[in-house]
């Protein structure tokens, strides 16, 4: 992006300046740059969501506390993206990150992180794993027609969220409770991975053709229950965001207004400010040089 960034430490997001949440919010723009030349250049198709489609929307930019940046895109396009950036990716800028069965970044998505910088999760302070800063990349399934696939769907989603990320998001207490039986009785990553790969197969059993609606199933039962209409995802338009043309959905408004209701309002004061606990976010320093101090830490 040709800009030049001040070196920025902070240990606490949520009593940090603007001008820190700024400098990283510059940095995860100019990873969703990247994330669109690449999109474009191998034809794949992408788009805002949640906060930063509302920010686009409200801001035409970041909301002003927001501390991430979330994008989405429709199942086939998050697979082919996936295998392409694999092979084409930059990686020595980048690293996509999914948890597999040697590293578990606590969440069922994909990750792209810039290998040259710190962001440490609270959440994942004691994993060995990629700690740049990033933004997310979600995938947008098709949700079965009928109630009984559809409850066969969550079930397999279930499942492999919490294989996967060792988790179900959004979950009930009596979820949680089973959740940590079911752990505690596969405690081997082999076949917790073994499962996990199962079933997210079996979740994607019907395509973009035969489905009416679209869900999102890796946010857990309670979200992935919305229908979707999946005309408000087949294409996109292009809106300012921070100078640049991002897309977002043809349905955002339709969609937003649905999870927020009147999404243009601001929310009350004490709500506007960053949504992480983190340990450190460094700027300009790659988050190896923390390891040990502020990441696996050795007890």
């Amino acid at each position: 992006m040709g800009r030049e960034y001040k070196k920025m430490i902070i240990k606490d997001l949520e009593n940090c300046t603007l001008e820190e949440l700024r400098e990283l919010q510059l940095k995860q723009l100019e990873i969703l740059c990247d994330l669109k030349e690449f999109c474009k250049k191998y034809e794949i198709n992408f788009f805002l969501i949640g906060g930063s489609c509302i920010g686009a929307l409200r801001h035409q930019g970041f909301i002003p506390w927001d501390d991430d940046i979330d994008t989405m895109m429709l199942r086939n396009d998050y697979e082919k993206f996936i295998k392409l950036w694999e092979k084409f990716g930059d990686k020595e800028k980048y690293t996509l990150c999914r948890t597999n069965e040697n590293f578990n970044y606590h969440q069922t998505t994909s990750i792209l992180r810039m290998n040259n910088t710190t962001f440490i999760n609270f959440h994942s302070k004691n994993e060995n794993i990629n700690h740049g800063i990033y933004i997310d990349i979600n995938p947008l399934d098709c949700r079965e027609n009928t109630k009984f696939k559809f409850f066969k769907q969550l079930v397999y989603s279930s499942f492999f969220g919490l294989f996967n990320a060792q988790k179900i998001p959004n979950q009930s207490l009596y979820l949680k409770i089973l959740s940590k039986i079911f752990l505690l009785m596969i405690p081997f990553k082999s076949l917790r991975t073994k499962i996990w790969k199962i079933c997210e197969k079996k979740m994607q059993s019907i395509s973009i053709q035969d489905c009416k609606y679209l869900t999102e199933l890796y946010l857990g039962p309670k979200v992935a229950s919305r229908k979707l209409p999946k005309e408000w995802f087949l294409t996109t338009k292009n809106i300012m965001f921070e100078g640049y043309e991002m897309p977002i959905p043809i349905g955002a408004e339709k969609w937003m207004t649905m999870i927020f209701g009147n999404y243009m309002k601001f929310p009350p004061k004490e709500q506007r400010k960053p949504k992480h606990k983190v340990v450190l976010i460094d700027t300009e320093k790659s988050y190896k040089n923390y390891k040990g101090i502020y990441y696996c830490i050795e007890k």
